[in-house]
């Protein structure tokens, strides 16, 4: 059966390190970074190796930033926004408002709950020539999510990809998706998410909300509201910031 990286906190993490013995000292030293995370408020520093940050290797998740020089910030109220760039180089804005802090990673964007099991993030997917969103079967867009998502080079493919993937239409512009995957600790853990999706030049935007699906009933509600907030428009050129 195909595999794949759980979506874990740090305190998940811990207990899953501690309960099976893996022992290394990069694990230990990871720790050590966590429990200096665990008290900062609002934007926090991470590992960015796939979703948890225990990956392997670090996930593609197709966000490229107009000026990588920029600091990727949070307000207080929770909004999160960016200058992105499309597949074909159209710039766009993108935002979103997630009540879990922004994590401080080198490759894309997303916010997590330290403290629980619930996170959001962006990835980017180039259209196949020729497709729009609007237009798009749920079967072809399932492929895209099977590729990129749920690819190896995903965020939750560090370990395996996911297997027992089922996806289904809410909406025009929203998904709900059910998946297994793997831990670090290699124990199984069903998954549950909603996939919230935009169009800009070639690309889809996708704003992945996902969270254990035992608590995904009782989470649905918030990850709804983080996948509503969710907005992604062609950057006029008087907005875009000049070099």
């Amino acid at each position: 059966a195909n595999t794949a990286l759980l979506l874990v906190t740090p305190s998940a993490s811990f207990e899953l390190l501690t309960r099976h013995g893996t022992g290394t000292s990069g694990r230990r030293n990871f720790m050590v970074s966590i429990a200096g995370l665990i008290s900062t408020p609002s934007t926090v520093e991470a590992f960015d190796g796939g979703v948890g940050g225990l990956g392997k290797t670090k996930p593609d998740t197709g966000v490229v930033f107009r000026d990588s020089e920029i600091e990727l910030t949070q307000s207080s109220r929770g909004s999160v926004s960016a200058e992105v760039v499309a597949p074909d180089g159209t710039a766009a804005l993108l935002s979103f408002e997630a009540p879990y802090p922004l994590l401080k990673t080198t490759s894309g964007i997303e916010a997590r709950d330290l403290g629980g099991f619930e996170s959001s993030f962006v990835q980017v997917v180039e259209l196949p020539k020729g497709t729009m969103l609007d237009s798009m079967k749920p079967n072809d867009f399932g492929r895209l999510v099977q590729a990129t998502v749920m690819g190896s080079r995903g965020k939750f493919g560090a370990y395996g990809v996911p297997s027992d993937v089922k996806l289904a239409r809410v909406n025009a512009n929203l998904y709900k998706c059910k998946f297994t995957v793997l831990t670090p600790a290699m124990v199984e853990s069903d998954r549950s998410a909603l996939i919230a999706a935009r169009q800009v030049g070639t690309g889809i935007f996708l704003l992945i909300s996902t969270t254990t699906s035992a608590r995904f009933k009782k989470q649905e509600g918030l990850l709804r509201s983080v996948s509503d907030s969710f907005s992604v428009v062609r950057a006029p050129d008087s907005a875009l910031r000049k070099k």
